[in-house]
C-alpha cells in the first residue's frame, strides 16, 4: 500500500531579513489551511507548494496562497538559509546531496566502480532503495522501477537521481544484488553506508522500501510494495510533482505569483518596482516552429497581475497570421504586478522574444 508522509522550483526567493546564514532553517509555528497549527522548518518550494519538515520522517505540504502575506516573508527569510542547489555535485552541502559525495558506487561493464559527481549538477530529488539480496521481494522492487525511471531521466534530466542502500546483507551479497540487476541508479558502498546518516536513520530495519526524498532530506512518499503496479504509481507522483515545477505549468502560476507579490510588497514599502512575469504562455519551440523569430510587445499589466493589454511593435519578424494568436496569448501571461510603497499599482511590462540561432 502506498504511504505517504503527506501530499504534499525552487523558485523566486528574496532574502528580506538580515539573517546569519546557517545549514538549517530554525522550527516555527505556522498554520495549515484548516487553520491548525504546527511546527514545522521550511524546505522548500515545489511548483505552487509551499514544503515543510515536521520532523525526520514527516513533512506537511499545501499551496502557497494558504500562506498569508507575513508568512510569505518569514517563510522565504527561512528558505534563503538554506543549501542551494549545487552546480557541481561534489561540493554539495544539502543534507541528502552531500551524504552522496565519496560514498557512492556506479555499475558500469560488469564492475562496480567510484561514482564521480565532481561538475555534475545536484538533484532535486532522490529515490531511495531500501533492499536485501536475500529477500525475493527486493528484488521485484528495484526490476519494477527500471522503466520508469529511465523515462524520468529522460523526461526531466538532472532532476532525479536513484541509490540502492543495502539492508541488513553482506557486502558479498550487496555488490551481487547490483551487478546482477545491472541498477541504472546509484549503488551505496558497502563499507560506507554507515557514513550517509540520515539516509540510514530514514531507512527501515528491514527491506524492502522505497522512499522518494528532497535533497534537503524530507521524505515526500513511500512503499513498501514491490510490485510493478505500486512501485510505478510512486514514480507517477513523483513525475507529477516534477511536472509542477515547470516554470510553463499553468497549474503553478496562481501560488507563485501570490507568494512572490508578498515578498514584493514587503521589500518595497517604500520605492516602487515594475511588473515581474510569472507565467509566459509562448513556447519557444512552438513559436520556432512556426517561423516567429523575433518581435517585442508592451504589455498593460493590472494591479492583479493579470494582462489587459498586448501591442505587437511594428517590426516584427514572424508570418502574418500569427500576429494575432500570439497577441492573444499574451493577454493570457500572469505577473507579480507592479508595486508603489507597498501597494499594488498597474505597470508596463516590455515582453521581447528572439530566437536563438
Amino acid at each position: 500500500m502506498l504511504k505517504k508522509w503527506s501530499l504534499p522550483f525552487l523558485a523566486f526567493v528574496l532574502a528580506l531579513t538580515a539573517l546569519q546564514s546557517s545549514c538549517f532553517a530554525k522550527s516555527e509555528e505556522w498554520s495549515d489551511p484548516q487553520g491548525k497549527k504546527f511546527k514545522g522548518e521550511p524546505s522548500a518550494i515545489i511548483g505552487p507548494l509551499a514544503l515543510f519538515r515536521t520532523g525526520l520522517t514527516t513533512m506537511k505540504s499545501f499551496p502557497l496562497h494558504f500562506l498569508s502575506d507575513d508568512d510569505c516573508v518569514r517563510f522565504a527569510a527561512q528558505l534563503s538559509t538554506r543549501p542551494q542547489r549545487a552546480q557541481d555535485w561534489s561540493k554539495s552541502t544539502s543534507r541528502i546531496g552531500s551524504e552522496f559525495v565519496d560514498n557512492v558506487l556506479r555499475v558500469e561493464n560488469g564492475k562496480l566502480v567510484p561514482a564521480n559527481l565532481k561538475g555534475v549538477i545536484e538533484p532535486e530529488f532522490f529515490i531511495i532503495f531500501y533492499a536485501n539480496n536475500g529477500v525475493g521481494e527486493s528484488w521485484g522492487m528495484m526490476s519494477s522501477a527500471f522503466w520508469k525511471y529511465q523515462e524520468m531521466q529522460k523526461q526531466f534530466p538532472g532532476l532525479v537521481e536513484g541509490l540502492y542502500v543495502g539492508v541488513d546483507d553482506s557486502a558479498g551479497d550487496h555488490s551481487k544484488m547490483a551487478l546482477s540487476l545491472n541498477i541504472p541508479w546509484l549503488v551505496s558502498d558497502y563499507y560506507n553506508q554507515s557514513k550517509m546518516d540520515t539516509i540510514r536513520r530514514i531507512g527501515p530495519e528491514k527491506a524492502p522500501l522505497v522512499v522518494v526524498i528532497t535533497r534537503d532530506g524530507v521524505p515526500l512518499f513511500s512503499t513498501t510494495e514491490t510490485d510493478e503496479k505500486k512501485v510505478g504509481a510512486l514514480l507517477d507522483e513523483l513525475t507529477d510533482m516534477l511536472k509542477l515545477m515547470n516554470p510553463g505549468n499553468p497549474k503553478s502560476w496562481s501560488d507563485r505569483m501570490l507568494y512572490q507579490r508578498s515578498l514584493q510588497i514587503a521589500k518595497y514599502r517604500t520605492g516602487e518596482a515594475a511588473p515581474v512575469l510569472v507565467g509566459a504562455p509562448l513556447d519557444p519551440e512552438m513559436l520556432k516552429k512556426y517561423e516567429v523569430k523575433k518581435f517585442s510587445a508592451t504589455l498593460e499589466v493590472a494591479r492583479d497581475g493579470t494582462v489587459k493589454t498586448a501591442v505587437l511593435a511594428a517590426g516584427f519578424a514572424m508570418p502574418e497570421k500569427m500576429v494575432t494568436p500570439i497577441s492573444n496569448a499574451l493577454t493570457k501571461a500572469l505577473f507579480v504586478p507592479a508595486v508603489k510603497n507597498g501597494q499594488c499599482v498597474d505597470g508596463t511590462f516590455e515582453y521581447k522574444f528572439e530566437a536563438a540561432p
